[in-house]
């Protein structure tokens, strides 16, 4: 059983506000994994401000998993989207993590990235057209070869 939560984000952007950014995870692993209990997707928005740099949205996780092996370990991928200054929903980056194995009480901090344009053209028609560089295939996110 996985309780935790989301708890926030921090950003270099001095130019974000607290409503312009929500988050969505997705638990992956491998086939001999399945999901006995919780949701293995969600979407969440903010809540309440945060200060200066750190946007807070106090996601709540519930989730268990059952295996008959190790192979797949469960991951959780984050997908952080925001509203760019026309008011267009824009990705703002990625983040993927193992879920601990051992039991307890767990601090885990994730940096996010996001793919760029090859060059200055693709750079410029992506933001004109709100389309940024994203991963075609989520599994990429997730590192399980045979997840689902």
């Amino acid at each position: 059983m996985i309780t935790g939560q989301i708890e926030c984000a921090q950003t270099s952007s001095s130019s974000l506000t607290n409503t312009q950014l929500y988050c969505r995870y997705t638990f992956s692993c491998g086939s001999d994994w399945i999901v006995s209990h919780g949701s293995r997707r969600a979407l969440k928005g903010n809540d309440e401000e945060g200060k200066g740099s750190i946007i807070v949205w106090n996601f709540p996780i519930e989730i268990s998993f059952q295996s008959t092996n190790t192979y797949g370990w469960p991951r959780i991928c984050l997908s952080v989207y925001g509203i760019d200054f026309l008011g267009r929903d824009v990705l703002r980056g990625y983040a993927s993590m193992l879920l601990p194995i051992n039991p307890g009480r767990h601090t885990k901090f994730v940096k996010t990235y996001r793919p760029i344009s090859g060059n200055a053209l693709q750079q410029f028609i992506s933001w004109l057209t709100a389309h940024n560089q994203s991963i075609r295939t989520p599994r990429l996110l997730q590192g399980v070869k045979d997840g689902h």
